[in-house]
């Protein structure tokens, strides 16, 4: 099974632009037969002590069928009350949630 993950690549576009430091993965799986596969990627946004946030999109994740994103970190306050995770997110609004990080911190990793 592999996803049709765009969001996660324009994510990393947008990051490439923006000179936000982060770790590209591409974890392959073998599903239940030899020749299947389940591909997923992930993008780490890390700061200089630790994961800032973790996105991921690929068959399994909160939103991988509409090809949207799923982060770990970074949440509203609302969210954090009802999971430590959140899905069906797009690459500008992820983005949004990095570089308003990013304002915060005062432009430091």
């Amino acid at each position: 099974m592999i996803c049709n993950c765009k969001e996660i690549f324009k994510l990393k576009i947008m990051l490439d632009e923006a000179n936000i430091p982060y770790e590209f993965f591409n974890y392959c799986y073998k599903h239940n037969k030899e020749t299947e596969f389940i591909e997923n990627w992930q993008i780490v946004v890390p700061n200089s002590s630790e994961t800032i946030i973790s996105i991921v999109e690929g068959v399994g994740t909160y939103g991988y069928i509409e090809d949207k994103l799923e982060i770990q970190g970074l949440l509203t306050e609302i969210e954090k009350e009802f999971d430590c995770i959140v899905g069906c997110l797009s690459a500008k609004e992820v983005y949004e949630r990095i570089i308003e990080y990013y304002s915060k911190s005062n432009g430091t990793w």
